[in-house]
């Protein structure tokens, strides 16, 4: 996963069993983090399908990241209808987005292909379209992983405050058949950025 400047990541929790609804919203409440004298905490809310933690405000991008050690990726990008964003093969020069030379050559292949622009569309409604889009090219994107290529979903995920979000089983389940890996790159407030609890981001991100 790449770095970013002025984000924190969490790695899930592998505990034996989720806790209860009413001792989630106890030890929610409970907590010491930079967010607990927040005064927009995420909330719960009761519907039709269960517990669901409400979005609060939020950001987020969207784009397609595709790697392989050999391969040229201008014909797959071809095959799947979407112009990238930015592309190079291995071997190619080294430069920066802009133009500038950085020295060397690439070692591997790589494309980004955005979804759109940064919008407060739900980040689940956005991998679901863009699955939408890739699920015909099923075959070409398992091909690709099988023979060392790599796909995932890159995420720049906006924080306005203490937030999060719901991703149904069905999104993960076509991932994990499409073989595409989901990327979260978080930004966080500013006066969380700043609590003494977070480290720094680390030089020359």
């Amino acid at each position: 996963m790449g770095k970013s400047r002025g984000r924190r990541r969490k790695s899930a929790d592998a505990g034996p069993s989720l806790p209860t609804v009413p001792y989630a919203l106890q030890d929610h409440q409970a907590s010491s983090g930079p967010m607990a004298a927040g005064k927009n905490r995420p909330e719960w809310a009761a519907g039709s399908k269960g517990w669901r933690i409400q979005v609060g405000p939020q950001r987020t991008a969207l784009s397609l990241r595709i790697g392989h050690p050999m391969r040229d990726l201008s014909s797959l990008c071809a095959a799947l209808g979407l112009v990238p964003t930015h592309i190079w093969k291995k071997g190619d020069e080294r430069k920066t987005p802009r133009g500038r030379k950085l020295g060397g050559t690439r070692d591997s292949s790589y494309c980004t292909i955005r979804f759109g622009e940064t919008s407060r569309q739900r980040l689940p409604e956005k991998i679901q379209a863009a699955l939408s889009l890739l699920k015909p090219h099923r075959e070409l994107l398992r091909e690709l992983s099988s023979t060392g290529g790599e796909v995932s979903f890159f995420v720049g995920w906006f924080l306005e405050d203490n937030t999060g979000s719901y991703f149904d089983w069905k999104i993960l389940d076509e991932l994990v058949d499409l073989r595409i890996g989901l990327d979260l790159d978080i930004y966080v407030p500013q006066e969380v950025q700043s609590h003494p609890d977070i480290p720094p981001p680390e030089e020359g991100n």
